[in-house]
């Protein structure tokens, strides 16, 4: 997109080598994405759940489709989650869109970035982060 300016970014999770975006839930409490992963250092099967509980508005795209997030490097750090402060899906603001519900003024945006989909997340408050074990690992 022309014109769109560098992104600047920080993480806010501790660490978490994702994967995927395992699922993603929209319901009157809020927004849950739940990630497939490690632990950072290990090879230990791991989700992390984020919870948005006041959302303006999400998506969620491959990561081939986000190429000039990945080309920034701001997301090259061994976390998952961040706050995006300039550069990210509000940037790339289009006429007519986010109009009606002022998101863009008092809204943060958030990038759930993993090596598959990645979910921007529009939403008033820091989400709540959560990481556990695989509740469901291989039978040996």
């Amino acid at each position: 997109v022309r014109g769109v300016m560098p992104m600047k970014s920080e993480a806010i999770d501790d660490g978490f080598d994702a994967h995927d975006v395992y699922e993603l839930t929209y319901t009157r409490t809020g927004l849950r994405v739940i990630v497939t992963g490690f632990y950072i250092g290990t090879k230990k099967s791991a989700y992390m759940e984020v919870f948005f509980p006041n959302v303006q508005g999400f998506r969620c795209l491959d990561e081939g489709d986000l190429i000039r997030f990945w080309e920034s490097e701001q997301l090259r750090s061994k976390n998952c989650v961040y706050q995006i402060h300039d550069g990210g899906w509000l940037s790339e603001s289009v006429p007519g869109v986010l109009s009606v519900t002022g998101s863009v003024g008092f809204s943060h945006e958030y990038l759930i970035a993993t090596g598959d989909y990645c979910a921007s997340v529009l939403s008033t408050v820091e989400p709540r982060i959560h990481v556990y074990d695989d509740p469901y690992p291989l039978a040996k």
